[in-house]
């Protein structure tokens, strides 16, 4: 069932994504423009680097530090919006071989969200 969860207890640091990216973004070493792909029909510079978990724990709180992480990044080519990004590697410790995390992003879409019933007792 459904339970809520304090922001605090939460996998996901939602309080302040876009400062929370832009700090992974900054810390990204070697990163190198590899070329231009087309996300969702939008035209995107497609950047790769290098971040560790320790880097991820500002946005996934539970991370386990000490992993090597190859992070790629869609921008759109015309207002540089994230558009996608994909982390290879391990952010937790029993991460298998080859874990791959893709992240896709919309922007000015319509969302529709069913809320679950609440768990009882609250």
């Amino acid at each position: 069932p459904w339970t809520p969860l304090p922001a605090d207890e939460m996998p996901f640091n939602f309080r302040s994504v876009g400062m929370t990216l832009r700090d992974i973004l900054n810390g990204v070493a070697a990163g190198s423009i590899v070329g231009r792909e087309e996300v969702d029909g939008v035209a995107t510079i497609r950047i790769d680097g290098d971040v560790t978990s320790d880097d991820m724990l500002v946005l996934i709180p539970d991370a386990d530090p000490g992993h090597p992480i190859t992070l790629s990044v869609w921008l759109d080519e015309a207002d540089h919006v994230l558009r996608q990004m994909r982390l290879d590697g391990k952010l937790f410790d029993d991460d298998g071989a080859g874990t791959s995390r893709l992240l896709s992003i919309s922007v000015n879409v319509p969302v529709d969200i069913q809320l679950p019933d609440v768990a009882s007792g609250q």
